[in-house]
């Protein structure tokens, strides 16, 4: 074993009867609470001959959770474990039947927090079966995380709370060449912040676990000496150790909350190893440890597999679609029903002011993944008396200029894992991570756009629209269909169409034709061309960014006009269906009820 730290392990066969494979989940609760697991390593693999999820079967008609899994999962909860992250084949078990062949995932290797506290760097590897009936996993305890380059700078909240964060933003945005109110400009000064916040950083709060511990240990001494020697030195000695340890417990807290992104507790839950076991859980689940290529080619090299990443993502996001229809203009102006009124367009073209630029940052949700410049809208609302000015400025010079700097609409895309077990880039569902600033410029769009969205898109297009549950449609979906299984009619069929990368897909020109079919006025048809043509993107992978290239179509999920503006696109998709329908293409079925 590669490993000399202690562990428990606990070893599972389990049965084939649903009731005493119960009988085993409430065993390892009690084993837990019994020898007092929650503070030691334990490792609990084997087969368990039950699953989690339907998906973890290949079943196809498995389409509800049954009693046993919700059993199981119960268990694991209340043992405090879960999978180990992990490769290899999406199911351990297969019954090699010819007739009715069905695979699953029976087996696991469960790991508790503790454990990731001990081996950081452990991972599973489920193997080919040989002549078994199921695949063994192989756990290495020391894989390291492969990783080159050097890792972008990220602006931690913890620093908004220390004494000279205001002084040190103050001195240097004073210190950068002066502003003339443009985006350029404002960009430029916020690249001018990061090397003293990375001063700022380093002198306070890097180690911030070894400064913890040994601020302890001080306080603890102190309290002993001042208990023997209760002297006014000795008790200042005390109160001043006191209060440094309790400033580093809550900047410890503050930086492991930023860390995992949980955003349901309050600021005043001291940590109590939670929010480090988020984030060891968090970057163990998310680590990209290898990559498979469609062709079957592996590689363990993080450089190789940024490479294949940035390829992947380039050749689709620089991919223009389809073909473009000279016609498209004409026949988009004769099928859209309802268009911007004068009043709407009047609504859309006034002109912004300081005071919304400042609202629409101020309402932006907090502890969020920051954009390429590593900038969090925490940051912007702690120094706003020093930079708000000139963000205001630059945001209204925008809008009076529609120019948008290539720095400020750079995209990074974090890859983060669809499943566990992720192998391929198809498994991984790219996070686009936008600048506080652009999102800023784009939340002001979209808010305005908001209004107007009701009076000019179809009833049925009831997402991401104010005063529309998309709940609407799937019960709407359900009252059409319930006839459908009665006798005495011809056969039809009902067709549920699912769009794949919906976003990603978006050709611009098309995007641009529909708005102008809308009649959105040209001043806000410039603003929205200008964020939603210009981006750059680059991939980001176990926390190294690498890779740049220019988008050529797509919307960004994680853009705040991305929703409304693939509202608008998906209303031509009903239009055209009710023209189809009217021209008696296809038809509701005859045992439809009228609706």
């Amino acid at each position: 074993m590669e490993s000399e730290e202690p562990f428990i392990y606990t070893a599972v066969y389990a049965s084939n009867l649903e009731e005493e494979r119960r009988a085993l989940w409430v065993s390892l609760k009690d084993s837990f609470v019994s020898f007092g697991l929650s503070e030691k390593a334990w490792l609990v693999n084997g087969d368990f001959n039950e699953i989690l999820h339907p998906l973890e079967s290949s079943n196809v008609n498995l389409h509800r959770t049954t009693r046993g899994m919700r059993d199981f999962m119960e268990g694991l909860v209340s043992a405090e474990i879960f999978d180990l992250p992990f490769h290899g084949p999406r199911f351990t078990w297969s019954n090699h039947r010819l007739e009715e062949p069905i695979a699953k995932k029976l087996d696991r290797c469960l790991v508790n927090g503790s454990w990731l506290f001990r081996f950081p760097a452990a991972h599973c590897s489920f193997e080919p079966p040989d002549f078994s009936d199921h695949s063994p996993g192989l756990i290495r305890f020391n894989t390291p995380r492969p990783s080159f380059g050097t890792r972008p700078f990220r602006f931690f909240n913890l620093m908004t709370k220390y004494q000279s964060f205001v002084g040190t933003i103050s001195r240097s945005w004073n210190e950068a060449r002066p502003s003339v109110g443009s985006l350029r400009d404002f960009c430029f000064k916020l690249k001018q912040m990061k090397r003293p916040l990375k001063s700022l950083f380093k002198e306070n709060y890097s180690d911030i676990e070894r400064r913890v511990s040994e601020a302890a240990s001080c306080l603890s001494s102190l309290q002993l000496i001042s208990l023997n020697d209760p002297s006014q030195a000795n008790i200042r000695l005390e109160l001043e150790a006191k209060d440094y340890w309790m400033r580093l417990r809550v900047a410890k807290e503050s930086f492991f909350k930023h860390r995992s992104r949980i955003r349901w507790l309050g600021e005043g839950d001291l940590n109590k190893r939670f929010f480090h076991s988020v984030t060891k859980v968090r970057n163990a689940s998310n680590g990209i440890k290898y990559l498979l290529r469609g062709n079957g080619m592996r590689t363990s090299s993080l450089q190789e597999a940024h490479e294949w990443a940035v390829e992947y993502y380039q050749s689709f996001l620089t991919t223009i679609r389809g073909m473009y229809c000279p016609d498209l203009p004409r026949f988009l102006a004769t099928l859209v029903e309802s268009t911007c009124s004068t009043l709407q367009q009047g609504f859309l073209s006034l002109p912004f002011n300081s005071e919304m630029v400042r609202r629409s940052l101020f309402k932006m949700p907090l502890n969020k993944t920051p954009g390429p410049d590593g900038f969090p809208v925490e940051f912007f609302k702690a120094s706003w008396d020093v930079v708000g000015p000139e963000l205001e400025a630059s945001v209204l010079h925008f809008f009076e200029s529609s120019f948008m700097p290539t720095s400020l609409n750079s995209t990074s895309l974090v890859l983060i894992p669809k499943r566990p077990g992720a192998e391929e880039l198809k498994d991984f569902r790219p996070i686009a991570c936008l600048n506080t600033l652009y999102k800023v410029i784009t939340r002001l769009l979209s808010e305005r756009l908001k209004n107007v969205l009701p009076g000019i898109i179809l009833p049925n297009q009831t997402a991401f629209v104010k005063d529309q549950l998309l709940l609407e449609n799937v019960l709407l979906a359900s009252e059409i269909v319930q006839g459908y299984h009665r006798e005495g009619f011809e056969k039809r069929i009902t067709l549920k169409v699912n769009i794949s990368k919906a976003f990603d897909s978006v050709r611009w020109d098309f995007l641009l034709n529909v708005l102008e079919a809308y009649q959105i006025p040209s001043v806000f048809l410039n603003w929205v061309k200008c964020c939603v043509c210009s981006p750059s993107f680059s991939v980001s992978m176990n926390g190294v960014t690498s890779g740049y290239f220019k988008g050529k179509s797509g919307l960004r999920q994680g853009d705040p006009l991305s929703p409304i503006l693939f509202v608008m696109i998906m209303n031509v998709l009903s239009l055209m269906l009710n023209k189809a329908a009217r021209e008696g293409l296809f038809a509701y079925h005859p045992g439809c009820q009228e609706l």
